[in-house]
């Protein structure tokens, strides 16, 4: 008779784990992302600039800040998913700075970008 009894305690934290182990493999992915989505990132940017008569390579120097095209790019998606990453250090200290000097908010910052972006972007789904 006991074979036919339901342990739900024991099924609800298989349960669990197996949803906290999926959750770590999308993290996983989502890290893995960054690499591929930073230089694709870095990659449009340059052929954008080419575009633009503007040749990145005829100056070194430029690669200081393709590099942080790149790093920014992963910190972005390290911190989309509740990551930590390096160069976030970077720029938290930079805008720390710019948010005292402008006297305006991030999140003010965030909502001029995305309502400008949607206008942007307006119609081109059609």
């Amino acid at each position: 008779m006991s074979d036919n009894i339901i342990d739900f305690t024991k099924a609800f934290e298989q349960r669990k784990q197996r949803d906290e182990e999926i959750d770590a493999l999308i993290k996983q992915s989502d890290k893995e992302i960054a690499d591929v989505f930073a230089m694709a990132n870095a990659r449009e940017t340059v052929w954008a600039l080419r575009g633009m008569g503007i040749k990145v390579e005829d100056n070194v120097d430029s690669m200081r800040d393709i590099l942080t095209i790149i790093e920014a790019s992963k910190a972005l998606v390290f911190r989309s998913i509740g990551e930590e990453y390096a160069f976030q250090m970077v720029s938290d200290a930079v805008f720390q700075e710019v948010e005292k000097e402008a006297e305006v908010s991030l999140s003010e910052m965030l909502e001029k970008f995305l309502n400008d972006m949607e206008t942007y972007f307006e119609g081109m789904d059609d």
